[in-house]
């Protein structure tokens, strides 16, 4: 990586993005390169996610986009396959080096933003 800062001021992500660095060389300078690729690929990641998802998912809408969370809506009844078919299209296959893996993807279902409780039994729970 320094090698590729140092003779071109710029990385590229195993997706293919890329950006150019300026500034000093120091320490955030390097915070900000490291970060960088696989700062990216989530996002891109993400992104390529909600298209599919988009397309993919007709019974369930996707309302909003919140650094790596989103947030939809479904009929009640439609629930359950609405989840499993969005994880389906979050679940994109990463090959980097040789080595192909998925980034884990959670769901939660709820009526409000609230966690569930006692108070608040309608609130956000994790799905299986």
């Amino acid at each position: 990586m320094k090698d590729e800062l140092t003779h071109h001021r710029a990385l590229v992500s195993p997706l293919g993005r890329k950006r150019l660095f300026f500034g000093r060389w120091d320490d955030k300078f390097l915070r900000e390169a490291y970060a960088y690729k696989p700062q990216s690929c989530i996002g891109d990641l993400l992104n390529m996610g909600l298209v599919r998802a988009y397309h993919g998912v007709p019974k369930g809408q996707l309302l909003l986009n919140i650094h790596d969370a989103v947030l939809g809506q479904a009929r009640v009844e439609d629930i359950d396959a609405v989840v499993r078919d969005t994880r389906a299209c979050m679940n994109i296959p990463l090959t980097i080096k040789g080595k192909t893996f998925t980034i884990p993807s959670d769901a939660e279902i709820g009526s409000n933003w609230g966690h569930a409780n006692d108070q608040n039994p309608n609130g956000l729970r994790k799905v299986k």
